[in-house]
C-alpha cells in the first residue's frame, strides 16, 4: 500500500483510480487511461483490440455459462487485479507491466478463437474479424506514430500490412478456400508491429539501461535512472579490487561483505561474492539494524562492510543512515581502501 499510496493509505490509490487526476508523478493523463499511456500500451498494448473481444467473451461466459466460467473469473481477475494496482500506483514502472501479459494474451486468444469462427458463418458476424484486424492495423500505426524516431518504416508498414489482411480475409468470403491464407496473413499483419518492439531488447543501440528492461527507444524514465541511482555503481576496477580483497581474506562467513544498497551488491554478486544489501534496493530501507549486524559479526556470519563515500552518500535520496553509522564504530577501515567513493572496514574481531 505504501508503494501505491506513497505512504499516505489507499484512499488516495481508489481516488487515483476512479480518475479524479491522476497519481502523483504521472504527466500522461489520470489513471483510468493507463493502459493507453506512451509508457505502457507499447510495452503491453499491441493486441487490446483481440483483448477486448476476448474480454466480451469471457464477460458472457460468466453470464451465460457459470460451469466453465473458471477461466474467466481467472483472467478477469488477474487484469484487474493488476490493472487497479499499478494504475493507482504512484511508483509503477512501464516493465512492470510484463505481469499483465498472461491475462491480455489469454483473452486476446479467446478474443481470437471467437472472430475466427463468427468468421466462417455466413451471418453479418463475419465481418468482425476483418473489422478487428482493420482496428488493430489502424492502433499500430497510431501507437507507432507517437515514436517518430524509432523504426521510421513501421507506422506505414503495420497500416499497409492490415489492409492487405483486410482485403485477403474479404476475399476468402467468397472463396472459402482462402481462408486459412488469409488467417495467415492477418496474423502476420497483427504480429508485424509488436515483433518488431520485442525484437528491439537485443540491440544494445535501443535499449541503453538493463535496469528498466523495457522495449522500443530509450524513454525519459530511464534517462532519469541514469542520472540519479546508478550513477551510485562503483567502477569496475574499484569492485574487482575490492572483491580480490575479501576473497583472498575470506574465512567462511555466510556474507563476504555487507553493501549499502542491492544494485551494488550485484556487482558483487558477478564476482563470485555472496553480499548483504543492508538498505534494500534503494539503501533507504530499514532492512537490517546495527544490532542485527552486530550479531551476524559475532557469531562469525559477516566480515566486512562497505560503506558509500562523501562522492556517492545519500544520492539522488537519503540512504537508511544506522548502517553507515555503526560500520565505522564497530569494524576498524581496511589500509588502502579508503576513497571519495568507499571505505571497506574489516569487523573480525
Amino acid at each position: 500500500m505504501g508503494r501505491s499510496g506513497g505512504g499516505r493509505g489507499g484512499g488516495r490509490v481508489l481516488r487515483d483510480v476512479l480518475g479524479i487526476g491522476g497519481p502523483p508523478g504521472k504527466s500522461e493523463g489520470p489513471a483510468w487511461q493507463y493502459l493507453i499511456r506512451n509508457g505502457v500500451a507499447p510495452q503491453i498494448g499491441w493486441l487490446y483490440v483481440f483483448a477486448l473481444a476476448g474480454l466480451v467473451v469471457a464477460v458472457v461466459t460468466l453470464v451465460r455459462d457459470r460451469r466453465h466460467a473458471a477461466p474467466s473469473v481467472l483472467w478477469l481477475a488477474w487484469l484487474a487485479v493488476h490493472l487497479l494496482a499499478f494504475a493507482g500506483s504512484v511508483k509503477a514502472h512501464s516493465f512492470y507491466n510484463v505481469a499483465l501479459a498472461p491475462a491480455l494474451s489469454a483473452l486476446a486468444a479467446a478474443g481470437l478463437v471467437a472472430l475466427w469462427r463468427a468468421y466462417r458463418t455466413s451471418g453479418w458476424h463475419r465481418w468482425l474479424l476483418p473489422a478487428a484486424v482493420a482496428a488493430s492495423g489502424w492502433w499500430a500505426w497510431h501507437l507507432t506514430g507517437k515514436f517518430p524516431a524509432f523504426a521510421t518504416w513501421l507506422p506505414a508498414a503495420a497500416a499497409a500490412t492490415a489492409a492487405v489482411a483486410v482485403l485477403a480475409l474479404a476475399a476468402a468470403t467468397l472463396t472459402p478456400r482462402l481462408r486459412s491464407t488469409a488467417l495467415a496473413v492477418a496474423v502476420a499483419a497483427v504480429l508485424l508491429a509488436p515483433v518488431t518492439w520485442t525484437l528491439s531488447v537485443t540491440d544494445n543501440l535501443t535499449v541503453s539501461d538493463a535496469h528498466r528492461p523495457a522495449a522500443g527507444p530509450p524513454s525519459r524514465e530511464t534517462a532519469t535512472i541514469l542520472s540519479g541511482r546508478l550513477l551510485r555503481m562503483l567502477p569496475a576496477a574499484d569492485v574487482d579490487r575490492i572483491a580480490a580483497h575479501v576473497r583472498a581474506n575470506r574465512g567462511g562467513e555466510r556474507y563476504d561483505l555487507a553493501v549499502q544498497w542491492a544494485p551494488q551488491a550485484g556487482q558483487f554478486i558477478t564476482r563470485g561474492l555472496d553480499p548483504l544489501p543492508v538498505g534494500g534496493f534503494t539503501a533507504q530501507i530499514p532492512n537490517i539494524g546495527a544490532q542485527r549486524l552486530g550479531e551476524l559479526v559475532a557469531a562469525g556470519e559477516l566480515r566486512y562492510a562497505l560503506v558509500d563515500g562523501p562522492q556517492l552518500k545519500g544520492k539522488p535520496t537519503r540512504d537508511y543512515p544506522d548502517y553507515a553509522a555503526w560500520a565505522p564504530t564497530a569494524c576498524r577501515p581496511v589500509d588502502g581502501f579508503s576513497t571519495g567513493l568507499y571505505t571497506l572496514y574489516d569487523c573480525a574481531r
